[in-house]
């Protein structure tokens, strides 16, 4: 573990002494935002699930990859797709593969993502309070976490207007 001295002579600030320069800005969130609320979003537990739930053929691409990174994966099949496309190879084992990790990652994060009853809503209204100053959030999480703080902030939208609205001071669903 760092210092907050070593941090700061290597460039690294600690929010509270810079977060005044960045208002009416946009914040680009990764996946380690989400670790916030749940270590089981971890990437070595969506792999894990996913290897318990796949085909043979699925746990060795990752294994000859030597990765747990699925997008390093779906990359590469789509890659061999393009160019058996451009080869004019006909093997339609490499979409039914990519499907299936594709398919694969969103069923991992279904089962692993924690329910609704256990979220700390009381830390998810403090990370929404945080996430006022900012114009617009962008994220490469796979969970609901940011999703449902972007919806508590009433400040920032889904873009599925009219359909649902979620609130975390009633943490239940309910129709416009």
């Amino acid at each position: 573990m760092f210092t907050a001295e070593e941090l700061n002579n290597e460039g690294i600030r600690e929010w509270r002494n810079i977060e005044s320069f960045f208002t009416d800005c946009p914040i680009l969130l990764g996946n380690g935002f989400s670790l916030n609320f749940s270590e089981t979003l971890r990437y070595k537990f969506l792999h894990q699930n996913f290897i318990e739930n796949c085909s043979d053929v699925a746990k060795e691409l990752f294994q000859s990859f030597g990765t747990q990174n699925f997008e390093l994966i779906l990359r590469n099949l789509e890659i061999t797709e393009r160019v058996h496309t451009a080869l004019e190879i006909n093997e339609p084992r490499i979409i039914e593969f990519r499907n299936e990790v594709r398919q694969g990652l969103i069923e991992s994060i279904r089962r692993i993502h924690p329910t609704p009853a256990s979220i700390d809503y009381e830390n998810l209204r403090e990370f929404s309070e945080q996430l006022r100053p900012f114009t617009n959030i962008y994220t490469t999480n796979y969970d609901l976490y940011l999703y449902y703080l972007i919806l508590d902030t009433r400040k920032f939208g889904d873009y599925f207007l009219g359909i649902m609205m979620f609130s975390l001071i009633n943490s239940e669903d309910r129709m416009r």
